[in-house]
């Protein structure tokens, strides 16, 4: 019984420090919705249609979902440019994305050691 109980308040922590760590990442502001990505990437926004940006961004970007809405990451997008990351980013992106899920990345790229 002492086993089952553990493993809920394993799990209760767990869930309080995803929750804590998703309101870190959203609170720093670096993340921008898909109406805003398309309208700091115009040239981006007229090749592509409204839906499922992830399917056509493919390894360039990724994103995140917070309370029902996906955000992509400013720090993604060159400022002097305004592309899409850079061959750099990506590789980080495509290496990280082998190790961890999509918040995890945001942890890491949001974390003082990125």
């Amino acid at each position: 019984m002492s086993e089952i109980r553990k493993a809920r308040n394993i799990a209760g922590r767990e869930a309080i420090f995803q929750s804590k760590a998703q309101s870190r990442v959203m609170a720093s502001g670096d993340w921008l919705t898909w109406p805003e990505l398309n309208a700091l990437l115009p040239a981006l926004a007229e090749q592509l249609s409204a839906g499922a940006p992830g399917r056509y961004l493919d390894g360039a970007i990724f994103s995140i979902n917070y309370e029902g809405v996906e955000y992509f990451p400013r720090f993604a997008i060159e400022s002097q440019s305004l592309t899409i990351a850079s061959l750099g980013m990506q590789r980080v992106i495509a290496v990280l994305a082998t190790r961890m899920n999509v918040w995890g990345m945001a942890l890491w790229f949001e974390s003082s050691n990125s």
